[in-house]
């Protein structure tokens, strides 16, 4: 069996703790894309969750790296790798 994820896109903050637990009836993993020096402002029930689970997690954008289709091809490998 396949796993099925969803990037949660374009915020960064995710919408609500009520938000991320449905989606995560309808799919295995929610990621979103966050800049490495970016601090979340997560409600404590949505950073418990994602504390918890690795099911709703963070992709760190580090911003340093050049960005190169080279990049954004491992970003995409990566990506199918987790689901």
């Amino acid at each position: 069996m396949s796993s099925a994820s969803i990037l949660y896109y374009p915020s960064i903050e995710f919408a609500s703790y009520e938000w991320v637990k449905s989606s995560l009836l309808l799919w295995d993993y929610v990621y979103r894309i966050v800049p490495e020096n970016y601090e979340t402002h997560d409600s404590p029930a949505v950073r418990r969750l994602c504390l918890r689970i690795t099911y709703a997690s963070s992709l760190r954008l580090q911003i340093s790296m050049p960005i190169m289709p080279a990049k954004s091809t491992l970003f995409c490998l990566r990506c199918l790798a987790y689901g």
